[in-house]
């Protein structure tokens, strides 16, 4: 079996293509990390993968809201969230595209779009293929070859739709929510075959406006095609799991704290820009000679990229560094501080700050040397696996506001003493 697991996980990392590795050990004994959610090793058997932090029940909850782009609800209101612990990531998000998928299709009916459709016909009721007609008329002179234009049902975007509501149907371990999923999606596709092929291009595709009550499901569709091929043999035939790197979820949980804490400070009348990820120079190219050293193939520039920064028109205030990690050891725990450093110190930044997933106050050092830049540094648990969108931005933006200014000596738009 458990030759079976690192098999299957050794084909799931060639197929997420994680810039960080998830998988190591031996083949008796596989060892995953940087991965949450859930993989399907064979017909009867999936691995559940918990995080790594000691989460709260609403885990899988916390991951949707950052998976998503819009503000997630179940069955319409908030407090049903709480029943969330129980699932796994999978089921949390078919129920989650039940309620979206559902609502749309109970306001809106069925997504009808205008198609183009190359036809040929022996009557015209499109756009004649001149050039084709001509080459074909003598041997088929009452076929017409033609680029029709119709309102249907049939499109790029239903296919889309019903092909995850299978694919989450498949996956799902309550048979009630299996078959809702799958009574919606013939609700969205009437008359039409419930299997279908999917362009995997369309997740990259916005909905169209006059059907914006789609919107939200459209949006959960987006992140599961994103994450799963619709081509790959591990979609409908053995059903998916959804498997996640997390540390780029902790990236965008910083990132939406970061704008909460500017809006919050533009609003007590101190203007500060949040700003992502963003590339800044540390060393210049290295000048060689002939002939050219063996060291010499490092001597390409070197520039620095902070996850996260907070900034007062063009000085940077604080910069951040998210690490999806425990810390638990020194040698770890180094390497972050360095790194964080060395970007602060590149920036001209007062501050460098390190954010984990753990929830936890801040912990702060005096920094010596680097003539106050940074002068101060700070660990942070940002509690990642207790997220809720929108309270969950405010109240991490108040936070990481708050730290800041306590270490800087009141607002972080004062010049740093």
């Amino acid at each position: 079996m458990a030759l079976a697991v690192r098999r299957r996980l050794i084909a799931l990392q060639g197929e997420l293509r994680p810039r960080i590795g998830f998988l190591s050990g031996t083949d008796a004994l596989p060892v995953v990390r940087n991965l949450v959610g859930s993989v399907q090793i064979s017909p009867d058997l999936v691995l559940d993968i918990e995080p790594k932090t000691e989460p709260n029940g609403n885990w899988a909850a916390a991951l949707i809201d950052l998976i998503v782009d819009d503000r997630v609800e179940y069955g319409g209101q908030t407090h049903e969230a709480s029943h969330l612990p129980r699932l796994v990531l999978a089921d949390a998000l078919a129920r989650l595209y039940a309620e979206q998928l559902d609502g749309a299709v109970r306001r809106e009916g069925p997504l009808a779009v205008l198609v183009q459709q190359d036809t040929t016909r022996q009557r015209l009721v499109g756009r004649l293929d001149v050039s084709k007609w001509v080459t074909h008329s003598l041997i088929h002179p009452t076929e017409f070859p033609q680029r029709q234009t119709t309102l249907t049902i049939d499109n790029d975007y239903t296919r889309a739709l019903g092909w995850v509501a299978e694919a989450l149907a498949v996956r799902c371990t309550d048979a009630q929510l299996a078959a809702r999923l799958r009574h919606i999606a013939a609700r969205l596709r009437p008359g039409l075959a419930p299997h279908t092929t999917v362009d995997p291009g369309v997740a990259t595709r916005h909905i169209p406006a006059q059907w914006r009550a789609y919107a939200p499901a459209w949006s959960t569709a987006c992140a599961v095609l994103r994450r799963v091929s619709p081509v790959h043999r591990s979609g409908l035939l053995e059903g998916f799991g959804l498997a996640l790197e997390p540390w780029p979820l902790l990236e965008r949980l910083l990132l939406r704290s970061l704008y909460a804490a500017a809006e919050q400070s533009a609003a007590a009348g101190k203007p500060l820009r949040a700003q992502g990820h963003s590339s800044h120079a540390l060393l210049s190219a290295a000048q060689v000679g002939d002939p050219r050293p063996p060291l010499a193939r490092l001597a390409r520039a070197r520039g620095v990229e902070p996850d996260g920064s907070l900034w007062v028109g063009s000085r940077v205030v604080a910069t951040f560094e998210a690490k999806y990690s425990r810390a638990d050891s020194d040698t770890t725990f180094r390497s972050h501080v360095f790194q964080a450093m060395t970007t602060a110190a590149a920036l001209d930044s007062p501050m460098a700050v390190l954010v984990y997933p753990e929830a936890s106050e801040p912990v702060t050092w005096a920094v010596h040397g680097f003539h106050g830049k940074p002068m101060r540094f700070s660990a942070i648990g940002i509690d990642m696996f207790g997220y809720r969108r929108g309270a969950g931005d405010e109240l991490r933006g108040q936070r990481l506001l708050r730290l800041v200014t306590d270490q800087l000596g009141g607002s972080p738009t004062d010049p740093p003493c």
